[in-house]
């Protein structure tokens, strides 16, 4: 049996519906495909450069433990 899907809802003004509108027709995607596969990608940057800074913040602190 899948797991239930967890709604999220947002509310956005009329320009930003039709901007979102137009870039998910441009995709040949539906709106709330758009949405969720933008906001997605979105998160795992976001996630990957936090991921980055705390190697780069180890890194750093053993280079400096070793000097």
């Amino acid at each position: 049996m899948a797991a239930r899907a967890s709604r999220i809802e947002i509310r956005v003004s009329d320009e930003e519906r039709t901007m979102l509108q137009a870039a998910a027709d441009a995709q040949g995607e539906k709106l709330i495909e758009f949405i969720r596969r933008a906001a997605r990608a979105d998160a795992e940057q976001v996630m990957a450069e936090r991921a980055s800074i705390a190697v780069e913040s180890e890194r750093a602190e053993a280079f400096l433990a070793a000097l």
